[in-house]
């Protein structure tokens, strides 16, 4: 009998019918499910059922968040723009999983993509980022580490002038890093991104505003740190270790005064400890262990105040070192390996 009605009063009927159900309707004929999927038709039934939207947060999720990720794109769409257009902070539950939909690309005034209270893997976002992600150009934060995010790092995230905070750490991207020109970035973690590749793309040496480097547990093999790393000079930590690195620790390094945590073992780097290390006054964990360093450990990082952490042995280093240098700053819990910890 609904059939013989006139179309648009069987969509004025569908309208009344919440989004949580009404789309289940699809599956009765390919005409039910072109009526469904018309814009018209989502801004009519949405408008009805809304609640009134979040002010610049979704930190307190409804229901519909929930439901967004699972709709049509059109619904998506259209949701975006009438419940989320002047949303600020896009903040995704635990308990919402699947892919970050495209139509998140929509809402222009977009500053921080986070996930909220994610403990556990497998419960959250997965798949591929949208590569258009750049259009969002008021986005400063991205937090969406600890995923299933899959594919390639878009290059158009890496574009953003306004992006701070990028952590999409232990997720499982893949492929070679695309340049770097988000001259605002000041936290940078990829790490444990175990298929990401090099070689490193020398736009990253010249972020000038970094303040905290992960990129630990990646596969960048071939790659090495060029003195361009000197430009760096706001940085605090910089982690490459377990990354397949080579060539020489560069002694522009000791040109890094704010440099606290310094992390580049396991990997295949060689010669000397650059004497310039000293200069980092304010160096508090000093890890290079396991590569195949030689020569002497320079005497002045026994004067480094802060130190609390230091491995340098291990491997196939060739390392010496003269005890008398350091046993007044370390004490006896400087071990022959050289390995030592502040308790």
């Amino acid at each position: 009998m609904l059939n013989s009605l006139p179309s648009e009063l069987i969509l004025h009927i569908l309208a009344f019918i919440s989004p949580k159900q009404v789309l289940k309707y699809r599956r009765l004929s390919r005409r039910y499910n072109s009526f469904l999927l018309n814009r018209a038709f989502a801004v009519k039934n949405l408008s009805l059922f809304l609640p009134k939207p979040p002010t610049r947060s979704t930190r307190r999720t409804v229901d519909f968040d929930a439901l967004w990720f699972k709709w049509p794109d059109v619904y998506q769409r259209v949701y975006c723009e009438l419940h989320w257009s002047q949303l600020e902070s896009f903040g995704i539950c635990q308990l919402i999983g699947g892919p970050l939909p495209p139509a998140i690309t929509t809402i222009k005034t977009l500053v921080r993509i986070r996930v909220l209270f994610n403990h556990f893997r497998g419960n959250n976002i997965c798949g591929p980022l949208p590569q258009d992600i750049g259009s969002l150009t008021s986005l400063k934060r991205v937090e969406l580490q600890n995923c299933d995010i899959t594919g390639s790092l878009p290059a158009s995230l890496l574009s953003l002038t306004y992006l701070e905070y990028l952590d999409l750490s232990d997720c499982k991207l893949s492929g070679p890093l695309p340049p770097f020109h988000c001259h605002s970035l000041q936290h940078l973690n990829l790490s444990k991104n175990v298929s990401l590749c090099g070689p490193i793309p020398l736009t990253l040496w010249s972020l000038h505003k970094l303040e905290y480097l992960n990129l630990s547990s990646c596969f960048l093999a071939g790659s090495s740190i060029p003195p361009l790393v000197q430009s760096l000079q706001q940085l605090e930590t910089l982690d490459l270790s377990r990354c397949g690195i080579v060539g020489v620790i560069p002694r522009e390094l000791g040109s890094l005064r704010m440099m606290k945590n310094l992390n580049v073992s396991y990997n295949r780097l060689t010669g000397n400890i650059p004497s310039e290390l000293g200069n980092c006054f304010w160096m508090e964990s000093l890890v290079m262990n396991n590569n195949g360093l030689m020569g002497m450990v320079p005497s002045n990082l026994g004067q480094l105040e802060m130190i609390r952490s230091v491995s340098i042995f291990g491997g196939n280093c060739d390392i010496g070192w003269d005890k008398t240098e350091f046993v007044g700053r370390f004490g006896r819990r400087l071990r022959d390996d050289f390995q030592w910890n502040r308790r």
